[in-house]
């Protein structure tokens, strides 16, 4: 055996020496980590670098300077790891390949330096966009994908998307600085723009459609021009240059030459890792986020916001429900538990702690005992939350055991999936001849993958490989490039030369566990208007919140639906870290202001739309005497924003309509105050002008106007 084991470390290290191995790094949420791989898919090394997202002014980002601190220290530890098992140093490479989370948003100028920071997707700051580009396009355009981003950014009226030369994802940056290629695989081109999978292609008619909508910006580039080339799996995608050597190995060692194969996003890798890249495959990555993907034999029938069309990294269409929430609040609860033996004398560390909660579970009752928790960190799109509140909830008569409660974080990871999942699988009837699982949620040996069949009603192999994730798909990707026979697909490539001996391990879904989840669902559901009611109530201290009231009267006025846009205003201009539309409220004793607003937004920016509803809020108060210390906003009205952007409206304007008798608000009283109002919070933009609307419920209109910084047209004969 010692005689083996010599012979074959000695194959590695002359084939590590005869730069026959293969590299792949994947960019997680959590984790960098880089792996080395032998012809076969065999994994020889493998080196790793924690990291977390920040939340900075209500924005998730990376800095560029921890990717690349974290590339270069996964690269270090692997060949530091080479070196203590191979005794050998990594100088030459057969080939490389990188892949990182999907979406999100990186623009870049001329000179190739970042605009903005770097907007991952993991947030939910471009409903109003995704929303509109889904309506125009017919296909699910999510919030976190690199178009809506755009879209809201130019929405925004967002000073840097004049200057933008090029966009690309994370993945797609890392390829560009160690090649000057500016290509994407198509993987993850499709979390960017929707992809023609018949010419795998974008779909030029949405980029026509793209443009069209923004001529009146006068934007000096088009759509075309600023997204990256796309590439195929298997095709090239440029080589490794000396100063791309040396950015990701800094000692030197490295020698650049290497070919590399198309940057690839975790969906991609995900297909390749777990062998589900023909049609009728699925798998399920768990992780921070979670996601299933089936490989569609046909088209869905109709468009379902909850689903996602990607491709697999060789152009094949891909239905995906990707949820924001997974893992993060049972790593959470593992970090407190560690902490509380640690407390008490006991050595517990946070692997030991994983595996406690996860093994308990299944000792857990079916149903959780009547236990509830909602795991959500940030928004959750498929559930209609914008943010998260982590809450955790029981009857004084429920079954409180530490197995009932690692039960429920384990139910609580799966069940935003599941809902979305019943869409694809009972609405639409994909077909799924096997579902793979892989992710930090499989890792404890049969625990994820027994809960997740119970949950989804099918079964659920992982394989031997599973840990390995991500960077070993992007590795077989990079393999496949330079390993394969002419003419050989991907399918074929992985059945026969990484898959063919393989094992794997499947659960099949126990009928106790399909009723109990089914119960906690049933819980868990009813809890999201609890949890709606936190994100609403409980936030970082925000310095004020305030409710208006609104009832919509229609005048002929374009309506508009303001409660997310003035959310949005509110974190970003006003620097709140929270601000939440809730449901309606009414003031008592009074008939409240019936309230139109017009024309919101063709070239303003959302402070302006802040500043409307802060100064109608204000005039509300003198008017009607409301208690102005406690505030949100609650607005319902008609989404036609298309409307006056078509008519080429260079201003904001809102109308406030009043029926409750000049008597109550006298201009000459209202109009000082506001503007004393105005001042004190320094927002000096605004004035005031009176007109008069013919309607018969209509008393008198003020018109506040807040000026933008272009060539105003007259909004006159909206009136």
């Amino acid at each position: 055996m010692k005689g083996r084991v010599y012979m074959e470390r000695n194959e590695t290290a002359a084939l590590i020496r005869g730069g026959e191995a293969v590299f792949g790094l994947e960019l997680g949420s959590t984790r960098i980590k880089a792996v080395l791989i032998g012809p076969h898919g065999e994994v020889l090394a493998s080196g790793s670098y924690d990291w977390e997202n920040r939340l900075e002014q209500g924005v998730w980002t990376y800095h560029m300077d921890d990717v690349w601190h974290g590339i270069q220290e996964s690269y270090k530890n692997l060949a530091a790891s080479v070196e203590e098992k191979y005794d050998e140093k990594i100088t030459h490479l057969k080939a490389l390949g990188f892949s990182a989370m999907m979406h999100g948003y990186l623009a870049f100028d001329r000179e190739g330096e970042l605009l903005v920071p770097f907007r991952t997707w993991r947030n939910t700051m471009t409903e109003e966009a995704a929303a509109d580009l889904t309506s125009r396009f017919g296909f699910n355009i999510p919030q976190r994908w690199s178009i809506a981003h755009l879209h809201q950014a130019i929405l925004n009226n967002e000073p840097h998307v004049k200057d933008i030369a090029f966009i690309t994802t994370l993945a797609g940056y890392v390829h560009w600085k160690l090649t000057g290629e500016k290509v994407l695989g198509i993987g993850d081109a499709s979390g960017m723009f929707p992809i023609d999978s018949e010419h795998n292609v974008y779909d030029s008619g949405m980029m026509d459609t793209f443009d069209i909508l923004h001529k009146e910006h006068n934007l000096p580039w088009r759509l075309r021009d600023i997204l990256p080339q796309i590439r195929l799996a298997g095709e090239d995608a440029g080589e490794l240059t000396d100063a791309g050597a040396l950015l990701l190995d800094p000692t030197g060692t490295l020698k650049p030459g290497a070919p590399l194969c198309p940057p690839e996003g975790d969906a991609g890798t995900g297909m390749t890792a777990t062998n589900s890249v023909r049609v009728r495959t699925g798998n399920i990555s768990a992780g921070t986020s979670v996601f299933a993907m089936i490989v569609l034999e046909k088209a869905l029938s109709k468009v379902h916001t909850e689903i996602d069309i990607v491709t697999t990294p060789t152009g094949k269409p891909v239905a995906m429900v990707h949820c924001n929430n997974c893992t993060s609040d049972i790593n959470a609860w593992a970090g407190l538990f560690k902490s509380f033996a640690e407390l008490i004398g006991a050595k517990c560390s946070m692997p030991q702690a994983l595996d406690t909660m996860f093994f308990e579970a299944l000792k857990g009752d079916a149903d959780c005992g009547g236990l509830v928790s909602c795991n959500y960190f940030s928004g959750e799109p498929i559930t209609g939350m914008e943010e998260g509140r982590p809450l955790f909830m029981r009857l004084p008569d429920s079954a409180f055991t530490f197995q009932n409660f690692a039960r429920t974080q384990l139910y609580s990871a799966m069940a935003t999936l599941k809902i979305g999942m019943d869409i694809l699988i009972e609405k639409e009837h994909a077909e799924v001849d096997s579902l793979l699982g892989h992710g930090g949620f499989f890792k404890a040996k049969g625990v994820g993958q027994k809960l997740m069949a119970g949950a989804l009603h099918t079964p659920v192999s992982v394989m031997e490989t599973a840990g390995e994730g991500g960077p070993w798909g992007m590795a077989l990707l990079a393999s496949y490039l330079v390993n394969a026979e002419d003419g050989e697909t991907l399918e074929d490539y992985l059945d026969k030369n990484i898959f063919a001996e393989a094992k794997s391990e499947t659960a099949e879904p126990d009928e106790t566990d399909m009723q109990g989840f089914e119960k906690f669902l049933e819980r868990y559901k009813a809890t999201l208007p609890v949890e709606k009611s936190a994100v609403a109530r409980y936030t970082h201290g925000s310095p004020f919140s305030f409710y208006i009231i609104l009832r919509q009267r229609t005048v002929g006025l374009f309506d508009f639906n303001v409660a997310r846009v003035v959310r949005q205003g509110l974190l970003r201009h006003f620097k709140l870290q929270n601000a939440v539309v809730v449901g309606r409220l009414h003031v008592v004793g009074v008939y409240a202001a019936q309230v139109k607003l017009t024309a919101v937004r063709a070239k303003g920016a959302l402070a302006a739309d802040v500043v409307v509803l802060v100064v109608l809020f204000f005039l509300l108060c003198l008017a009607f005497g409301v208690n102005g210390q406690r505030v949100a906003v609650d607005i319902e009205m008609d989404v036609l924003l298309v409307k006056a952007r078509q008519v080429g409206l260079q201003r904001v304007a809102v109308a406030v309509i009043l029926d409750v008798g000049l008597e109550r608000c006298e201009r000459a009283v209202i109009e000082p105050a506001a503007k004393r109002i105005v001042k004190e919070i320094t927002l000096k933009r605004v004035h005031f002008t009176e007109r008069v609307v013919s309607t018969q419920v209509v008393s008198s209109i003020i018109i506040v106007t807040i000026r933008s910084h272009v060539k105003h047209k007259s909004f006159s004969s909206l009136l």
